[in-house]
């Protein structure tokens, strides 16, 4: 008698697995949330505009923010007014709130490859025959499906700026699988009483 899990057993246990994973489904849905714009939100992601200001550049933009304040007679930079400490501090901040959402920008690109490579495990998965493809696609078709509509456009980008026409092919070649051969209805029939 085997003491190995059968690939059904692995199955279920990989859908558990995969409904329970909170990280990977608030991103799952987030990337919904996006749909069609997911690969533009992911650019975004990439190319904030903070991410391209350096120090000097925040501080000569925090300090020209101050700008000259008109009197009745004279024009006074503000900055001059202001304490040099108070200065420092201020452009301490806008460093930390710089670096702050170049931090959670990261993690969202790191969240959807997260999700992203989910999938591609579970697509090789099934392709090599380690989980059981119909219970699996009869469980998650719906939800595999538009997660590949919605990130296919996205999976094009990062195979062309990375050079690698490889990256997440395993969900590729599922979708394709799927889409040639879509999940059916079941056949039993419900008795009216």
């Amino acid at each position: 008698m085997s003491t190995h899990p059968s690939k059904k057993q692995l199955t279920i246990k990989l859908v558990t697995d995969l409904n329970a994973d909170k990280k990977l489904q608030e991103t799952k849905n987030l990337m919904f949330l996006q749909g069609n714009n997911l690969t533009q939100y992911y650019s975004k992601l990439d190319n904030h505009e903070y991410k391209n200001k350096s120090d000097t550049e925040i501080a000569e933009e925090l300090i020209s923010k101050e700008d000259f304040v008109i009197g009745k007679y004279v024009k006074i930079n503000k900055s001059f007014l202001k304490n040099g400490k108070k200065i420092k501090n201020d452009i301490e901040e806008e460093k930390r709130k710089r670096d702050s959402i170049i931090l959670e920008d990261e993690k969202l690109k790191d969240d959807i490859h997260y999700v992203l490579n989910y999938y591609e495990f579970i697509s090789l998965g099934i392709r090599e025959g380690a989980f059981e493809e119909n219970l699996f696609k009869n469980l998650h078709y719906s939800s595999f499906m538009k997660l590949w509509k919605f990130s296919q456009p996205l999976i094009i980008q990062i195979r062309t700026l990375s050079n690698k026409d490889t990256i997440y092919q395993e969900i590729e070649w599922l979708a394709t699988k799927w889409k040639r051969e879509p999940i059916k209805i079941n056949s039993q029939t419900i008795e009216k009483k």
